[in-house]
């Protein structure tokens, strides 16, 4: 594998995934009517989406090169015609092939683990057959292929060797999710408000996650209007399905310590505090958005951080994390909710508030001249308190039943 990229298609979750094919005739004849099988569709499973950019050949030694076949699938299809191409010993051709996957794709097989196979026909140097002298069959070479780059070798230290020469080739898909949403919001008798917040960390990839991170400097990013935590973050245990469940950390800021927990694939974590502010203090934002900040160390489950995709050099803190979007879905851009308008939206807090104050302006006896009665005058003014806009704005006030007799 030679690169890992969000998948060019936006599908939230969707990599297109590069592979380099490095085929060697390794033998002392040559080798005709070159085969190249990869069946993707078998292989990953549930997790192949589709073929995003068809075999090339991007290098060449052979004497002829093999005719592609535009229309592989990612099945059991082959990717050259099957009846072209001439490769002498020493020979290479070098094939690329990308591939859209999603590697949290419900009934996905793990590890993912991929292998190509390589037929050639053998004949001599006028390009008939060789026959095989126990079975007058003609003799055939196949190979299945080897993670790495190096095709007549054992590719030590590449990702999956097991030191033989013929170990699949992994793919490794770290990914990790936050979401954040208001779950209520609470008006104190000193016009200040606690709202309540939910956080959801997921494991999205194909690896173990470690180390787990969750960062909300919420202080700094509500300014003014932060006045206090008023309930320090607690994991929601009803909703938490952790390997290991992180250790909670010094908040404001740090959620967790960032040196615990473990997420296997589709694990998550659910989070809850209350942070109480004055969306009336001066200088308070407009709008009070808020964001956290989520990561962890993609490791072989034993806290051995795995090697990264593109360069095989082992991830640190940092190299897998994810900013929150406003909502409650990880593998979703969470049309339609607070703030919504890309996969990582801050959380907004909505205050919709009216305020009316009522007095007496003037009391005089009714212009209507009977005895007794008296005009009144009043005035109201009407306030939006919150930090959103208001309107089809009614105004009630049922004198007929609260002043009864006397209107």
């Amino acid at each position: 594998m030679t690169a890992l990229v969000k998948a060019v298609s936006g599908t939230l979750g969707n990599y297109d995934v590069s592979y380099t094919m490095v085929l060697k005739n390794t033998g002392n004849v040559d080798l005709r009517n070159l085969q190249l099988r990869d069946n993707l569709q078998t292989q990953f499973g549930s997790a192949f989406v589709s073929i995003s950019g068809q075999p090339a050949i991007s290098a060449s030694t052979a004497t002829t090169n093999p005719t592609l076949n535009g229309a592989y699938t990612g099945g059991s299809d082959n990717m050259f015609n099957g009846t072209s191409g001439v490769l002498k010993p020493g020979q290479t051709i070098t094939v690329t092939l990308k591939v859209q996957v999603n590697p949290n794709a419900v009934g996905v097989v793990l590890p993912m683990n991929n292998q190509v196979t390589v037929i050639g026909a053998a004949t001599d140097v006028n390009g008939l057959p060789i026959l095989d002298p126990a079975t007058s069959q003609p003799l055939t070479a196949t190979d299945v292929s080897d993670s790495g780059t190096t095709p007549d070798g054992t590719n030590p230290g590449e990702p999956g060797d097991t030191g033989g020469p013929d170990d699949p080739t992994p793919l490794q898909v770290p990914s990790i999710d936050v979401v954040k949403s208001v779950v209520s919001l609470t008006k104190l008798p000193n016009s200040n408000y606690n709202v309540r917040y939910r956080l959801k960390v997921k494991n999205t990839g194909n690896t173990v996650l470690e180390s787990i991170t969750l960062v909300d400097d919420i202080a700094t990013q509500l300014g003014s209007a932060y006045v206090s935590v008023s309930q320090a973050p607690m994991i929601i245990i009803a909703n938490t399905s952790a390997a290991t469940t992180p250790t909670l950390g010094s908040f404001p800021i740090n959620v967790f310590n960032g040196t615990s927990g473990k997420l296997n694939h589709g694990d998550s974590v659910t989070v809850e505090f209350v942070i109480q502010i004055n969306p009336d203090a001066v200088g308070a934002p407009s709008p009070m958005n808020n964001q956290a900040t989520t990561g962890g160390i993609p490791t072989n489950g034993s806290a051995a951080p795995v090697g990264e995709s593109n360069t095989g050099v082992p991830y640190v803190a940092g190299g897998v994390t994810d900013v929150s979007d406003s909502g409650t879905m990880t593998e979703s851009t969470n049309p339609g909710q607070p703030g919504d308008m890309t996969p990582d939206d801050p959380t907004p807090v909505i205050i919709p508030s009216i305020d009316v104050a009522k007095q007496v302006t003037a009391l005089v006896k009714a212009v209507s001249g009977i005895p007794g009665n008296y005009d009144v005058s009043y005035t109201m003014v009407l306030k939006n308190t919150g930090n959103v806009n208001l309107r089809n704005l009614q105004l009630r006030d049922n004198l007929q039943t609260q002043f009864g007799s006397a209107l």
